[in-house]
């Protein structure tokens, strides 16, 4: 049997083993100090007592660093940013990829099998998440449109008559009201008796200007119609300026064309970073189709009338005006 000495001379040894292991756990949980002199971690001081005996592997202190913890919210906008990185390419990458998409929709469409290309093209994009809603929507918005041949008569004459308003400036120094007056009277025929008639003050150069120049509320030709072409290209001088502006039309088409597809790669690039179409659906300035382009420019050549048919023009005026002045006399 243990004596009661020997009883209580091992609970003390006990008793010391346990505070022994105490001291050294909490030594090896804490962090290293620094030196204050060098800054270097310094090792924890190791007891030289003979008896200590170092801890078992399975009760080692574990290290106390916690992993970082992440909200959901975290990790989704971390994976959204990751995404977006891997989906959208750099900003030059961008603008090459819609501007060959662009002139693809623009050169497809308008043409018989603009139906089976626009598919195909969609095929081509249906990789390319960013490009294609971009895609959709111009095709969208194009097909169903038609320019007719009015259409272009009108937006050639309005051209025309910008270019001839411009040449007046610059050779005769009017501006304003005073150069559409001087457009007018040198290229439409006026009838004072007629205009007094209806009731128009030819004097007054805003009342003359609303009512010859075309396309406008009051004008008599407000809207396109053969009649007044055939009164516009009857006049020589109109003719002949109409010739000078013929020769530049072309480029100036081509050039304003270029113009809007820069626009509409920047507004297609604002769309896909706010991930929406909505400002091309609304916009109204978008570029002519090649199909529309060709055709105006087609149409411009044929509005010229041939050589006969000017000779019997002139001859005509010619001898109305004659009539009228045998008829007064």
């Amino acid at each position: 049997m243990i004596s009661c000495f020997q009883k209580q001379a091992l609970q003390s040894e006990l008793f010391t083993l346990l505070e022994m292991r105490k001291q050294m756990f909490q030594q090896f949980a804490q962090p290293f100090p620094l030196s204050l002199e060098t800054g270097v971690k310094l090792e924890p001081e190791i007891s030289s007592n003979v008896n200590q005996k170092p801890l078992p592997l399975s009760e080692k202190p574990v290290n106390s660093t916690k992993p970082k913890l992440e909200f959901p919210q975290d990790v989704i906008a971390k994976k959204k940013k990751t995404t977006e990185k891997e989906q959208f390419p750099d900003s030059k990458v961008m603008k090459v990829e819609l501007e060959e998409m662009i002139n693809f929709i623009l050169n497809s469409i308008g043409k018989l099998d603009q139906n089976v290309t626009i598919n195909k093209g969609r095929a081509m994009y249906a990789n390319k998440p960013y490009l294609l809603p971009i895609f959709d929507t111009l095709a969208e918005k194009y097909m169903p449109v038609r320019k007719h041949r009015e259409d272009i008569i009108r937006y050639i004459i309005r051209r025309a008559l910008k270019f001839m308003k411009k040449s007046i400036i610059e050779k005769e120094k009017v501006y304003g009201k005073r150069a559409y007056a001087a457009l007018c009277k040198k290229y439409f025929q006026l009838d004072y008796e007629k205009l007094e008639k209806l009731g128009i003050n030819a004097q007054d150069e805003k009342e003359l200007i609303e009512f010859l120049l075309p396309y406008r509320k009051n004008s008599k030709n407000r809207t396109m119609n053969t009649d007044f072409t055939s009164e516009i290209f009857a006049s020589p001088e109109f003719c002949s300026d109409y010739k000078e502006f013929l020769k530049g039309f072309g480029d100036s088409l081509n050039d304003d064309n270029t113009e809007k597809i820069k626009k509409l790669i920047q507004l297609s690039e604002e769309c896909i970073r706010k991930n929406s179409t909505n400002q091309i659906k609304k916009c109204s300035r978008l570029p002519w189709l090649d199909a529309w382009t060709e055709k105006a420019k087609e149409t411009a050549n044929s509005l010229i009338p041939s050589e006969i048919s000017q000779t019997k023009q002139l001859k005509s005026n010619l001898s109305e005006s004659l009539m009228i002045k045998s008829e007064s006399e």
